[in-house]
Parts: structure tokens; sequence; C-alpha cells
């Protein structure tokens, strides 16, 4: 099994530790490249406290052969739902068409044992909507916020999301992160969310055998919602995604 996901994960924390990142395990060469050549730059102007490290890895390989699936994170809340209507309700060529949805505990429902009842508590509520939506629904259950004490999952939901992700490799080639950001905004500056530098960022965590895709940057936030209004489900199931309440009910951070 390869361990990029662990390269993706552990990075900002290396960085915030400020020693080399030493990988015991196979990692696609593009990825170990690509976090040493680019991305360090940009997530060291994004996030204050940072520095970039070297990478070590103890071996090497290339990109395996692309798998057949199409994935993206669901919660129900508009970002999400803004890329069913685009990828799954609305006419797409067949190979970026979702075939999965996912949900992963990588901060957002808050630390330890009592973050992960939220997140199964969260995972049972959205499991009703994913049935309507007719696509298969992975939950991924990790202790990878025990690594990012010193910052928030707002500031580094992305590089959490896209090392789950990737554990998925082996059956997805092709994750939608839904951005929350305009393409006008994007850019690489300091700032409280990475969300800012997905549709910069994600290219640089992506090989030959998974894409990372930034989506619905093209979207005023106006626009954005009457796209999602169009859906009919998400009439009944739509969540706000902000300021969650520990019950999880009817509003969960977005980038779960």
């Amino acid at each position: 099994m390869l361990a990029d996901p662990a390269l993706i994960g552990l990075l900002v924390p290396a960085m915030r530790a400020g020693g080399q990142l030493t990988i015991d395990g196979p990692v696609t060469g593009e990825l170990a490249h690509n976090l040493t050549h680019g991305c360090q730059y940009v997530l060291d102007r994004v996030i204050a406290g940072l520095s970039q490290v070297p990478i070590e890895t103890t071996l090497t390989v290339p990109a395996g052969s692309p798998a057949g699936g199409v994935a993206t994170g669901f919660s129900a809340g508009v970002d999400s739902f803004a890329v069913l209507a685009e990828h799954h309700f609305a006419e797409v060529p067949p190979d970026l068409r979702l075939t999965h949805l996912t949900f992963f505990n990588v901060g957002s429902h808050g630390p330890g044992e009592r973050g992960r009842q939220v997140f199964r508590q969260r995972f049972k509520l959205l499991t009703p909507a994913a049935t309507e939506i007719g696509l298969p629904f992975i939950p991924v259950d990790s202790n990878l916020d025990d690594f990012y004490h010193f910052t928030t999952h707002l500031q580094t939901h992305s590089p959490r999301s896209l090392a789950a992700a990737s554990l998925l490799q082996g059956g997805i080639w092709r994750y939608y992160l839904a951005s929350s950001t305009a393409y006008e905004n994007v850019g690489v500056f300091r700032s409280e969310s990475c969300a800012f530098a997905d549709a910069i960022m994600l290219p640089l965590f992506s090989t030959g055998q998974l894409r990372f895709v930034s989506h619905g940057d093209q979207y005023t936030r106006v626009e954005k919602t009457v796209l999602v209004a169009s859906v009919p489900l998400s009439h009944t199931f739509l969540n706000v995604c902000v300021n969650p309440p520990a019950s999880g009910a009817r509003a969960m951070r977005c980038c779960g």
C-alpha cells in the first residue's frame, strides 16, 4: 500500500516542527517531488509558523494506472451539493461523473473520542441523503487531527481532506474538493483558511494516478446557491455549513 496519505497528511505538521519528514514506505515519486518543489512554498505563505523542510523517502515508485472512480466529499452543504449538481444530476462526460461520496474525520468534528462520536452521528444523519442520491457513501475515520494541535481545521482542511482521499486511490482517479472561494479571490497569502490557495495548490498534490480538482471557483455565492436550488434533494437535505452544533443536526462543516 502506498504511503502517499501519510506524506500528504503529515507535511504541514513537519513544516511546523521544522525537521526532516521521513516516510518509511513506498511513495509516488511525482508526489514527493511536487511536495518538495512548489507546494511547501504555498503552504509556508498561507500558514504562519511553517518552514520548508526536506522530504526523505525510503522508496519512490511511479504512479500506477488510474482507477475508474470519481468522488467528492459530502456534507450536504452548498459547496458539496454544487458538485453533485454539475457532476451527478447534470449531463457530464462519463469519466467525470461521480461514482462515490465520502465523509472524513480529519478534524472538523472536534478532537478525540468526542469528535469521533460526532463524526459517526453526522455520518448517520447524512446517510439517508446519500441513499436518495444513489451513490456509495464512504466514511474514513482517522486520528490525523492529533498532529494539527497548532492550527485550526479551517486553515488546513485541504491537505487533511486530500490525505484521506488519497487512501482511496485504488478505486478513484479523480477527487473533487468543493471550493468556497471564487477565482477572483484566489491567491497565495496569509489567511485563516487555505481555501484561497486551493486552485493553485491542488495540482501539486495530484499524480498520474489520482487527480485533485477544485470545484465551484467560477461561481459567486449567490450563483452557487441558485445552482444548488435546482437540485430538488437540496430542498430537503441542505445543511448550513458554519459553526456546527455539537449534535451535528442541520448544520456541519462542509469539508468532511
